[in-house]
């Protein structure tokens, strides 16, 4: 499955594994995200992924004998982010995201250990008739190795990848990998091609390229100008490039690839170009158009602006919807009257016409204009669900009402922002759902209606789905309990 980083970042984020602090600081000098990795061998058998895994786009990696071998005594350093020694999953996650990965092969090193990193059939089998790659040779057999290549003519793949490696020929140490087309990732074989071979009667190479995923696009025809358009490789892949040692230069050919290789075999890793001048020197044509783009960008600028304004005076306007949602005591008992409001109930707040030391009653007294309909409201919030407790409160209300009234017991609703930590989407078991409970709303005539409830009439309301006299009438036959959106 390909993945992509939600955050774009202006250069690729790189990872390299077993480099020097000096090395690695080369990179970091030419302006990459760069951070140093390490799997135990050299670093007091401690390894070290100082990231997410998902936060990587390359992978330079050094690897020689016992790189992975023991991997399972080597303990964890402080600044590890994941727990455990998963070097694999980087090499997965990076090439699942279509990033690369660059692996740097030493001359003394066990090609089974790179089975570690799900990389199969990558070194050769000495027989009697010569080298065979690993895949050919059925168990068991000898040892899978490395030969050190002893040809006396090399032949450099004529691409951009080709041409640069033939730049540090010198530096290299080199080894004999495997015939082309074996070389499985994971338990997928992908197109490959070797970068470089030898001149041997068996077709073993020097260096190889795995191709992880492409896309090729053809441009047909020709621009306004008549001229003709060549075809063009929509980079869209990633890879893994697996090279012999280079000693000391390994992290000059390492930034030498990513500069001048995958900047252009992948420029979606690249949100800027690699030679800022080159914006000096792009056609007319395309200047016409960043200007055309940069007044368009000025425009909409401003009109972001004024919308973000906008919706930060509607958010304040607005905020006792989220008070339905979060909050609690006096904060949520002035959002159910602001929402009361809002329906078209005519609230009158019980508490600001106390007396002084007056003992409290119900929150609010509210009447529907249309019919004179009445109801004391009873608004409580509380971290745990829906408490009996508040439906035995609201009946002490109604009783204190009819008594200071000398009148029958009215009608009430009880509104409740129960569960307050969690997502709306979970509350529902937690509100009035037990039938005792919901007959004993009904015998005393209290209607029961959760906050998200309430808030979701209001939104239907603003949307228009609802006109405020049905929503107050959905509130009045509202008989036992509501919860959850309407």
């Amino acid at each position: 499955m390909h993945r992509v980083p939600l955050k774009e970042y202006k250069m690729p984020r790189i990872l390299a594994v077993d480099f020097t602090k000096q090395e690695v600081m080369k990179i970091s000098e030419a302006g990459f995200n760069i951070k140093r990795a390490y799997s135990g061998l050299h670093d007091n058998n401690e390894y070290c992924i100082p990231t997410d895994i998902q936060d990587i786009e390359i992978v330079l990696l050094k690897y020689e004998k016992g790189t992975f071998e023991h991997h399972g005594q080597r303990k964890k350093h402080e600044n590890s982010i994941p727990d455990d020694f998963d070097f694999h999953l980087v090499i997965k996650e990076t090439l699942d995201k279509r990033g690369w990965v660059i692996i740097f092969i030493a001359e003394d090193s066990n090609p089974t250990g790179l089975q570690y990193l799900s990389i199969r059939n990558l070194g050769l089998i000495k027989t009697s008739e010569g080298y065979v790659d690993a895949s050919k040779q059925k168990s068991p057999h000898p040892p899978i190795v490395f030969p050190k290549f002893k040809g006396d003519l090399i032949h450099f793949r004529d691409d951009d990848l080709g041409i640069l490696l033939k730049r540090f020929y010198n530096s290299g140490k080199w080894i004999l990998l495997q015939k082309t087309e074996s070389v499985v990732i994971g338990n997928t074989g992908y197109p490959q091609g070797c970068i470089i071979s030898d001149d041997a009667a068996s077709p073993s190479v020097l260096a190889i390229e795995v191709v992880r995923e492409f896309v090729d696009i053809v441009s047909k025809g020709s621009d306004s100008s008549g001229a003709i358009i060549p075809p063009l490789r929509f980079a869209s892949y990633g890879g893994l490039i697996i090279l012999p040692d280079f000693g000391e230069k390994n992290i000059d050919v390492g930034l030498a690839i990513i500069q001048e290789y995958l900047s252009k075999m992948n420029p979606r890793l690249f949100s800027e170009q690699m030679h800022e001048w080159l914006k000096s020197f792009r056609p007319e044509s395309v200047k016409q158009l960043y200007k055309k783009w940069e007044g368009i960008e000025a425009s909409m600028k401003k009109e972001i602006e004024a919308i973000d304004k906008k919706i930060e005076l509607e958010e304040e306007k607005y905020l006792w919807l989220d008070m339905l949602l979060i909050s609690g005591d006096d904060d949520f008992k002035d959002a159910v009257g602001i929402a009361m409001r809002f329906l078209g109930f005519k609230v009158k707040d019980i508490d600001k016409s106390l007396a002084p030391k007056e003992r409290k009653h119900e929150d609010f007294n509210i009447t529907d204009p249309y019919d004179n309909s009445f109801f004391i409201v009873e608004a409580k919030a509380t971290k745990r669900g829906a408490s009996e407790g508040f439906i035995t409160k609201t009946q002490n209300h109604q009783g204190s009402y009819s008594r200071r009234y000398n009148c029958s017991i009215p009608d009430a609703i009880l509104i409740v922002n129960h569960s307050s930590d969690l997502n709306p989407s979970q509350r529902s078991g937690r509100f009035y759902a037990d039938a005792d409970v919901l007959a004993r709303l009904k015998d005393q005539n209290i209607k029961a209606v959760d906050s998200i409830s309430l808030h979701s009439l209001c939104q239907k309301v603003f949307a228009g789905k609802m006109d405020k006299e049905k929503a107050r009438d959905f509130v009045k036959n509202i008989s036992g309990a509501i919860s959850g959106e309407i």
